[in-house]
């Protein structure tokens, strides 16, 4: 009898203790970067069960120049109205300030500079080698992207307006590149989501 009651008790312990490690939530501070990925613009909505089968599928930059990754949300814009009666402000909207990632290649293929940049890559054959030539037109550029934080987060853009140029940087020319998300219209697909990915390990190894 003593017995089933130590036994329904450690039982009870036990249950006590999975439900207060899955409440626990994980502290973030989305530090430095890991690993940059992009991919064709998504067509539904990431979610922690798809996350790790879109990030490994996706394609991988190898590089990103020292101290050159960031992430910019502008100040949002305030607008105030005033009631002309009194001279008081009656009424208030926000303006969400523009989001967007940052950094530069310094090494790289023609495929990937041609993905960020725009412009065509002839192959190369046994006598010459590979050829990038830069396009005339005005095309945009659009994928998804994935950056992978030092401490397992994972930033996604389910559509990127992708903006890349050559820079010199070092003494040498990087491909200098800006990611804007941009919803994805008649979805419900957000522009913008945060994972922690830390148990994964498809994705942190």
């Amino acid at each position: 009898m003593v017995g089933g009651s130590d036994g329904q008790g450690n039982n009870e312990w036990l249950i006590f203790k999975i439900l207060n490690v899955m409440s626990e939530k994980r502290v973030i501070s989305a530090i430095k970067i890991k690993s940059l990925r992009y991919g064709e613009v998504l067509s539904a909505a990431p979610t922690a069960e798809t996350i790790a089968g879109l990030f490994t599928a996706a394609t991988e930059i190898s590089n990103s120049h020292q101290d050159t990754f960031t992430y910019e949300e502008a100040e949002p814009t305030v607008n105030s109205y005033k009631n002309q009666l009194n001279g008081q402000v009656y009424r208030s909207d926000v303006e969400p300030g523009a989001v967007s990632i940052s950094f530069s290649i310094g090494a790289y293929d023609f495929e990937t500079k041609a993905a960020m940049q725009g412009g065509t890559v002839t192959a190369g054959t046994e006598t010459a080698g590979e050829v990038w030539a830069r396009s005339g037109g005005k095309g945009l550029i659009y994928k998804s992207l994935y950056a992978l934080t030092e401490d397992n987060v994972c930033i996604v853009f389910p559509k990127a307006l992708i903006s890349g140029r050559g820079v010199s940087t070092d003494n040498a020319i990087a491909v200098a590149v800006k990611a804007t998300p941009e919803e994805i219209s008649g979805t419900a697909i957000a522009s913008e989501y945060w994972f922690d990915v830390a148990g994964e390990s498809e994705i942190v190894g």
